[in-house]
């Protein structure tokens, strides 16, 4: 029997850029992955940086890097607010490998404070590794 829907939204600070109906959802939270069905309990957390998964009533699922913020879910409701929504079919190899290296190279010259400089290489691996998998070929 399949799972019944719930809404899923998901909001960056200028506007709500998706707002779904779902069955299922893989969020990456500061510490890992979490997944979740309708009904799940009450859940408030920071999010982390990754893969975030969609899966819709229909079976088919959708995949979006998201970096930063919160996601919280009520019952049949799953709100994400994050700094960075970006499509995995939109991300860039290249690009965020080229990312990695400057924040690495900002490490070299002590530009950042610690905490700045881990968040930040958290994000551009983060980045790297999603485009590496989910990116089209011809971008990889």
């Amino acid at each position: 029997m399949a799972s019944p829907p719930y809404d899923c939204s998901v909001l960056t600070p200028q506007w709500q850029v998706l707002s779904h109906e779902i069955v299922y959802a893989n969020v990456p939270v500061w510490d890992g992955q979490s997944g979740f069905l309708v009904n799940a309990g009450p859940v408030l957390t920071k999010l982390g940086y990754g893969s975030l998964r969609l899966d819709d009533p229909e079976g088919e699922s959708e995949l979006f890097f998201v970096g930063g913020g919160f996601w919280q879910m009520t019952g049949q409701s799953l709100s994400i607010i994050t700094d960075e929504f970006i499509p995995a079919k939109d991300l860039d190899a290249q690009k965020a490998q080229e990312e990695l290296e400057e924040v690495e190279r900002h490490r070299d010259i002590g530009t950042f404070d610690a905490e700045r400089q881990r968040r930040e290489e958290t994000r551009a691996k983060a980045m790297l590794n999603m485009a590496r998998r989910h990116a089209p070929s011809e971008r990889k």
